[in-house]
């Protein structure tokens, strides 16, 4: 599961997921965890026999973290993938375009039920919010750079780089709730990079647009 990537000569994040089950031998009960693996993987471009980048992983690297993935992210990505589907078979079935739907070019019809839907998850605290959506972003961004303040600029370069891709996916200009979105991530990086790391995903989201979100995550 790629956290970023920079294309060329890059430096990505990769997370593995493995679970561990130990057993009392007195009492027989069961204890399963999760931990989170972080790894860093430089690519050096491709080579002449093959199309797939060299790769190497840096020696000492890896930061293992035991988080409740399931708690985290389970519940949250299944929501925006559902609604996101919904909108997409919505826009395909009329014969839309996504980028003009966005843009306002083109009007996608919607019944009650999905209007309804479709307010409450751009809403304040909707999963697809400003606060949702840049939470999960910074809370894997959180679990990447670990202990190491120096790979903030390459997981800001990897942010700037997806939202530079989706503008161009959506004719060159975003939503305001994307931009806010940016915004808000961007200025938590800098935030993190100014005032040092938060105590794992226990920080407070910069929210430039709006008043400042107090809220934090643990």
């Amino acid at each position: 599961m790629s956290i970023s990537s920079i294309p060329g000569n890059s430096l990505s994040l990769y997370a593995s997921l493995s679970n561990t089950t130990l057993t009392d031998s007195k009492t027989g009960d069961s204890i399963s965890s999760s931990t989170l693996t972080v790894d860093e993987v430089v690519s050096l471009g491709q080579n002449d026999s093959s199309s797939q980048p060299l790769t190497y992983d840096k020696p000492g690297s890896t930061a293992t973290q035991n988080v409740d993935v399931p708690a985290l992210l389970a519940k949250s990505n299944q929501q925006v993938a559902d609604f996101l589907k919904l909108l997409g078979n919505l826009t395909q079935q009329q014969g839309l375009q996504w980028n003009k739907v966005v843009s306002g070019e083109q009007q996608l019809t919607v019944d009650p039920q999905t209007k309804a839907a479709a307010t409450q998850a751009v809403s304040e605290d909707g999963e697809l919010g400003v606060k949702n959506t840049a939470r999960r972003i910074l809370d894997f961004a959180r679990l990447g750079i670990g202990n190491d303040p120096s790979k903030i600029d390459t997981i800001r370069a990897a942010v700037q780089q997806g939202f530079d891709e989706a503008k161009q996916a959506f004719g060159g200009s975003l939503p305001d709730i994307s931009t806010q979105t940016h915004d808000a991530i961007m200025a938590t990086l800098d935030d993190w990079q100014k005032n040092g790391l938060p105590s794992n995903n226990d920080y407070t989201l910069i929210r430039p647009d709006s008043s400042q979100d107090n809220s934090t995550t643990a």
